[in-house]
């Protein structure tokens, strides 16, 4: 069964997609704010600084769609105000969904020299990091390998070798300093680098920005 967090990366995937496309700034805003109904901790952190990063390096936007931003900021700010005043706050500002996360930073801080620059590759990890992230353990398990985005994954597999070949295929890939930024960021949310549709993302993010590389 998937997350909140992973059918929010997807429609915050595809409205990335539709924003270097240049097809439709508006709905692509509109796909970014609806992302917030998924009520997915990543979601609520990551999105907004997305969008914020969207408005700094594309400042036209903010003039061109100023009632799309102006409401889908009132519409982000009224959810959470709603659910400043219910139970349901916990499921944004859930001390254990941080609590996980920071474990897993942890078991990550004490690895082999070995580990840190090279890993295990794709046929696995420490035994203490798969056993911890089962969801069994309860209130003393780590996050996910991936829900700290693709960074994190990628250590965990290949080291800071594979983080270095990874940054350096997509500045290859991606020639346009602010379209290089933008995926990196969207990197960050939980969607593994190995799911069909990252893999679908990453293809389209670099056919895209190779378009008419002179408007980017």
């Amino acid at each position: 069964v998937e997350e909140p967090s992973t059918y929010g990366a997807i429609l915050i995937f595809s409205s990335l997609l539709l924003f270097i496309s240049k097809k439709n700034y508006g709905l692509a805003l509109t796909g970014f704010f609806c992302s917030f109904l998924t009520f997915s901790t990543a979601i609520w952190f990551i999105a907004p600084v997305i969008i914020l990063i969207l408005i700094f390096l594309y400042p036209g936007i903010s003039k061109q769609y100023p009632l799309t931003i102006f409401f889908g900021l009132f519409f982000f700010l009224s959810l959470f105000a709603f659910l400043a005043f219910s139970i349901q706050l916990n499921k944004i500002t859930d001390g254990y969904a941080v609590s996980i996360r920071l474990f897993l930073f942890e078991l990550l801080a004490n690895r082999d020299a070995y580990m840190i620059f090279w890993a295990a590759g794709p046929w696995g990890y420490e035994s203490v990091i798969r056993d911890l992230t089962d969801p069994w353990y309860g209130s003393l398990r780590s996050a996910s390998i991936n829900d700290l985005g693709s960074f994190v994954f990628i250590y965990i597999y290949f080291g800071a070798l594979g983080l270095i070949a990874f940054l350096s295929f997509v500045f290859s890939q991606i020639k346009s300093l602010r379209l290089q930024i933008i995926f990196l960021v969207s990197t960050l949310l939980k969607l593994s680098i190995l799911h069909p549709l990252f893999l679908f993302y990453m293809a389209a993010f670099s056919y895209l920005s190779s378009v008419k590389p002179q408007n980017n």
